[in-house]
């Protein structure tokens, strides 16, 4: 161990050396300020055992399974390329489809705007059916089906609006105009 005596003597200005009984046993101790002592050079690790940490289960499993990472570096790169891949596949068909229901939107809204009051009752309703066959599946296709159906009622083709009635009863089924449908099956 270190003799006391010549510890002293290598003091510099910032930081001092000295020796102490750390829990009974002479060591090493650095002072580099009033608040912070370090215990260092023990013979015995158990003494100073205060100065390290016990290690946190998150960083312990990391450890354990970074090792089971390295030997299987395909297989985990094979299984970060596929989750990606799904990622984007689903994150794309979402998108679409919500595009789809905006461009359905928007072509039903310019047929509804450029509707004038003197065009001929069967070709607006074939120009709604146009736009619910061209965009099925969508609120505003099933609109346009229920408008094109209604159209054909009002101009006395009532077997045909009966038909659309009926297909948007099938096609959307509790949807916002079920009951203006149902209503036109019963009436038609």
């Amino acid at each position: 161990l270190v003799e006391p005596a010549s510890v002293l003597k290598a003091q510099t200005a910032r930081r001092a050396v000295r020796t102490r009984p750390c829990r009974g046993k002479w060591a090493v101790l650095l002072f580099s300020s009033a608040r912070f002592q370090a215990c260092v050079l023990e013979l015995e690790r158990k003494n100073c055992s205060f100065i390290m940490q016990a290690q946190d289960t998150v960083a312990t499993y990391f450890f354990k399974y970074w090792s089971w990472v390295e030997d299987n570096v395909k297989q985990v790169a094979v299984g970060i390329v596929i989750v990606i891949v799904v990622a984007v596949l689903v994150s794309y068909y979402f998108w679409r489809q919500s595009q789809t229901e905006v461009d359905a939107g928007q072509a039903l809204t310019q047929l509804l705007v450029s509707n004038s009051r003197n065009s001929d009752a069967g070709q607006l309703a074939n120009a709604y059916l146009k736009v619910a066959a061209d965009y099925s599946g969508t609120q505003s296709g099933g609109r346009a089906r229920v408008l094109g159906a209604m159209t054909l009622f009002e101009s006395g083709k009532y077997p045909e609006a009966q038909a659309q009635f009926q297909k948007y009863l099938d096609n959307y089924q509790g949807g916002a105009f079920a009951a203006s449908a149902a209503l036109g099956v019963a009436a038609s």
